[in-house]
């Protein structure tokens, strides 16, 4: 199958399944190409980690420019013919990309990767967890194994087998750190993902009645789980971005047109953290990292 066709069914594949961005719809002029997870591709894994993130915009030319001047990151479409289809670099690395939904849809979300050891037997498991497999898009070029899916509570995210490996744990200011999820049932989400990549969770006491749990993985912080702390949201991974002054951040969000969700009110395991929404309503954590890193 040749590359623009591959891409063309990924891209309709997400559509289709949940979060209906843009599509990519013709071959002719430059092709459309994934860019790999690591650009080091050194082959190694950083399992259980999430280690990419799609923005699906429902106003790109709203978004591109928030987060460019908010983290400093460069957007480059990926087809010179258009611009709804982008990708995110960071430090001249490739973090993300950002497409654009349809106009008509509910709203825009960030969607993130979970690195798997063995792709086919993390599929087996989320069924067997009464996950769903909403597209299983296999291979893709210069990207690797990729599918969409989602937890028992109906939490979407993709797993990935990386063909070039993971990025490694480097933390840097304006970078991803972590991601969390949102669910309505703690244990049960514990457990679910328990058996896709083998957490060994910890429960952190925040207050005498509110706990926090890690996911845990070889020792290594890979997520966290908390319960959905507002009403009317549904289960959801949110993903973090490392800051190194959250008050001048979060001022900063409102500044471009973003809202702030939850203040950074509290120190919360590692910094402190703040929730926020961009102009067009994905939502995404900010978590304040010392001088030098973590």
């Amino acid at each position: 199958m040749n590359l623009c066709l591959r891409s063309l069914i990924f891209w309709c594949c997400v559509s289709v399944c949940c979060l209906q961005p843009f599509v990519i719809t013709g071959c002719s002029g430059t092709k459309a190409v994934v860019p790999p997870v690591s650009v080091e591709n050194q082959q190694t894994y950083q399992i259980g980690k999430f280690v990419w993130f799609d923005l699906f915009t429902t106003d790109i030319e709203q978004a591109v420019p928030f987060y460019e001047h908010l983290f400093g990151w460069k957007s480059v479409p990926v087809n010179t013919s258009s611009s709804n289809l982008m990708t995110i670099f960071s430090n001249d690395k490739p973090i993300g990309n950002i497409v654009q939904r349809k106009k008509d849809t509910l709203a825009s979300k960030w969607l993130s990767y979970l690195s798997v050891a063995d792709f086919d037997l993390a599929l087996k498991s989320i069924g067997r967890a009464h996950g769903k497999i909403i597209h299983n898009i296999g291979d893709l070029p210069d990207r690797g194994q990729v599918a969409i899916v989602s937890d028992d509570q109906k939490a979407t995210f993709a797993v990935i087998k990386s063909s070039s490996g993971d990025p490694g744990d480097e933390l840097g200011v304006n970078q991803w750190m972590d991601c969390e999820l949102w669910t309505k049932n703690v244990n049960m989400a514990v457990l679910f993902y328990e058996q896709i990549v083998q957490y060994e969770p910890e429960t952190i006491p925040l207050t005498e009645t509110i706990t926090y749990t890690q996911l845990m993985r070889d020792g290594l912080r890979r997520g966290g789980v908390v319960k959905i702390p507002w009403k009317g949201i549904e289960p959801e991974w949110i993903p973090y971005v490392a800051v190194r002054d959250i008050s001048s951040m979060t001022a900063k969000v409102e500044e471009l047109g973003g809202k702030i969700l939850l203040e950074p009110q509290i120190e919360s395991l590692d910094g402190r953290v703040a929730i926020i929404a961009d102009p067009c309503g994905a939502v995404l954590g900010l978590q304040q990292i010392a001088e030098g890193g973590d």
